[in-house]
């Protein structure tokens, strides 16, 4: 699934409360090439099993597995603000 954000403020939120958003190729969200732009990604949910972070091709990234095993990842770029609203610090 893509996002593609404007030239304005743009904010994707993310929530896996009932098991990780599981795509097949994940969801990737492009806050937009606004120059002083305030673009957020947040992270709602509060289980998971294991989570990787890290970059694909570049690109800021992160995969959580669920306690059922699905697999939810998220690819981001152009993004000001990550708001880590259940990683407990990962980002800190």
């Amino acid at each position: 699934m893509i996002f593609l954000g404007g030239a304005g403020n743009d904010t994707l939120t993310v929530d896996h409360t009932n098991g990780a958003v599981d795509l097949g190729e994940g969801i990737y969200f492009d806050g937009g090439a606004n120059s002083g732009g305030d673009d957020n990604i947040v992270f709602d949910g509060d289980s998971f099993a294991d989570i990787f972070d890290g970059d694909v091709d570049g690109k800021d990234a992160f995969q959580i597995f669920d306690d059922e095993g699905r697999r939810q990842l998220v690819v981001w770029e152009n993004v000001e603000n990550q708001d880590n609203n259940f990683f407990n610090g990962i980002w800190d």
